[in-house]
């Protein structure tokens, strides 16, 4: 198995990383630089530009929805492998009992509607 190191983790998505928000920055900067010179027009510049931050803004909190919902659904697929491993007659007798949706952790663990368990 290779070393975990932070090398091992790095990942870029180049199309967005290094075209998507150097664009979007430029046509930032040039929507203010117009704002400031262009006085009769400096409410259509600075309405231009709060689109392209609202853009910017949601495209990362996308990212970071995308990333949160991955990392969610593969800690559910190991709170089911735990469960799976603990009843000594298996998963498929007693996941009828069983409700994921809307579950903590900690009260799951000491309060489990499964009677075989």
């Amino acid at each position: 198995m290779q070393k975990q190191s932070y090398q091992n983790h790095l990942r870029f998505y180049y199309p967005h990383h290094f075209v998507f928000y150097p664009v979007l920055t430029a046509l930032v900067v040039l929507g203010i630089r117009q704002a400031m010179q262009n006085e009769a027009r400096s409410m259509e510049w600075l309405a231009i530009t709060a689109i392209f931050v609202l853009i910017g803004w949601l495209s990362f909190m996308t990212r970071q929805h995308y990333a949160l919902t991955l990392q969610n659904r593969m800690v559910r697929m190991e709170m089911r492998l735990r469960y799976y491993s603990l009843p000594s007659n298996g998963w498929k007798t007693s996941k009828t009992n069983c409700r994921f949706r809307n579950w903590q952790p900690f009260v799951l663990l000491r309060t489990t509607n499964c009677r075989d368990w």
